[in-house]
């Protein structure tokens, strides 16, 4: 039977973390088409200096995956969990992910706790998390190749805006009381809305953004009533990475019309593939999608325990 053990980062061989962290950098990227070179940049740094915060699964002793630990709005998060491709299909993510779990609650029994992840395999990584009280929402993500036709925009759209205050006010109206908002606590909270789109912006979540592939729409008033911000993942490889429409403009058509000029946009920069990710449980966004020739290629899996921020 394999042993199976949690060490700190801090505690870990430096050269083991960087090697897992290369290992999930390029399987992202021939799996997914995501390059993230920057993110290893901003790693190796905390790496070194046993500034990384998370646990390195070992296995007989030997380095098999890792899962670090964020926070953002107070929010504490289970992120970058990774299981080597020849450990997976043996329970070691859930696993991993149950463990660091139960040691992150058993410094703070009521605190929000979020976790989200490509499994990579068809194992089931939440076992363990369901058992701990934890909810789970499937989301998948879709590519498809540059269709050679491509819905028109019903309704005009603007460049995107150079201030965040407009789009953050957007999110977090468009996305109350929604399944996202219960699974990410960012959409619940200005400031969070505000820091998830700085983050984006950053290229520090969901590849480099694109400000020709964002565009935004708003009413007689000049309101912003829909959004929709692209970013690329590789070279000839596009991103829809966020989208909302407000409350009171849907059912209009301002949804697709938000898609079509990525996609047109996307076209016009020499884009040849697009992805996005949709949830499961949001069938008829789903359907559409699969309708203009996205298809699904990879699961995508959110955990949270409900509770109260970390602070």
């Amino acid at each position: 039977m394999v042993k199976r053990e949690l060490v700190e980062m801090r505690r870990a061989e430096p050269a083991a973390v960087e090697s897992l962290l290369e290992e999930e950098v390029a399987e992202w990227s021939s799996r997914l088409s995501w390059q993230r070179p920057r993110l290893l940049e901003q790693l190796r740094p905390l790496v070194v200096r046993g500034n990384l915060a998370g646990w390195l699964l070992a296995l007989d002793g030997r380095p098999a995956g890792k899962v670090l630990v964020g926070e953002q709005g107070g929010v504490c998060s289970l992120e970058m969990a990774y299981v080597s491709p020849v450990w997976r299909g043996q329970g070691h993510l859930a696993w991993l992910l149950g463990r660091a779990a139960a040691d992150l609650l058993a410094e703070n029994p009521d605190q929000r706790l979020e976790a989200g992840l490509f499994p990579f395999s068809r194992e089931d990584p939440g076992g363990l998390l369901r058992g701990a009280g934890f909810h789970e929402l499937w989301r998948d993500y879709m590519v498809t190749d540059m269709p050679d036709s491509i819905p028109v925009a019903a309704h005009p759209l603007s460049p995107w805006p150079d201030e965040l205050a407009e789009p953050a006010s957007l999110l977090l109206e468009a996305y109350r009381g929604s399944a996202d908002a219960e699974c990410s606590a960012f959409y619940t909270l200005p400031d969070g809305c505000r820091a998830y789109l700085k983050a984006l912006l950053s290229g520090s979540e969901c590849g480099g953004f694109s400000r020709p592939l964002s565009w935004v729409h708003r009413d007689g008033t000049g309101a912003l009533a829909g959004l929709v911000l692209g970013t690329v993942l590789s070279p000839g490889v596009a991103h829809l990475a966020q989208i909302a429409v407000r409350p009171d403009q849907r059912g209009a058509g301002l949804g697709r019309s938000l898609v079509a000029g990525f996609m047109d946009a996307a076209r016009r920069q020499g884009i040849e593939r697009l992805s996005l990710i949709v949830s499961r449980g949001n069938a008829t966004a789903h359907d559409w999608y699969q309708r203009l020739g996205y298809r699904p290629s990879e699961p995508y899996v959110c955990y949270w325990r409900p509770g109260s921020p970390a602070r």
